[in-house]
């Protein structure tokens, strides 16, 4: 039988990450949930590594979430709001905006190079 590996240190991240963006505290958390206060600390910092799938479901519902972005099977939950406002813009432009705003990626990414990697020309394969 194939085993499924859970990541339960990024789950605790995704937890954590939630609750702040809703300006919860762990003991309301705890109160949503129906666990401790030290049992959402565990759960936040990758302790718990037999969460049952109902506990998930808890958190996700507590929190707003679907259970995919808790287990981190959903695309977008690997991104920022900012990440998916400048997908959704750069996917509403035509194609000369879509080539336009690559261009000045580029010249940006030149003039503001963020580290010494490489730079890779991503031109019109990227779309």
């Amino acid at each position: 039988m194939d085993k499924v590996y859970i990541n339960y240190a990024a789950i605790g991240r995704r937890i954590k990450e939630r609750r702040k963006e809703l300006g919860l505290n762990q003991r309301e958390l705890a109160s949503r949930v129906g666990l401790s206060e030290g049992s959402i600390s565990k759960y936040e910092n990758g302790k718990v590594e037999d969460a049952t799938l109902h506990m998930i479901a808890k958190f996700a519902d507590s929190l707003g979430v679907s259970i995919g972005w808790l287990l981190g099977l959903e695309v977008s939950s690997m991104l920022t709001r900012r990440e998916k406002y400048l997908i959704d813009g750069f996917n509403a432009l035509n194609q000369s905006g879509k080539d336009y705003l690559l261009q000045t990626l580029e010249m940006a990414k030149v003039s503001n190079p963020k580290d010494s990697e490489t730079k890779k020309d991503y031109g019109a394969e990227a779309m």
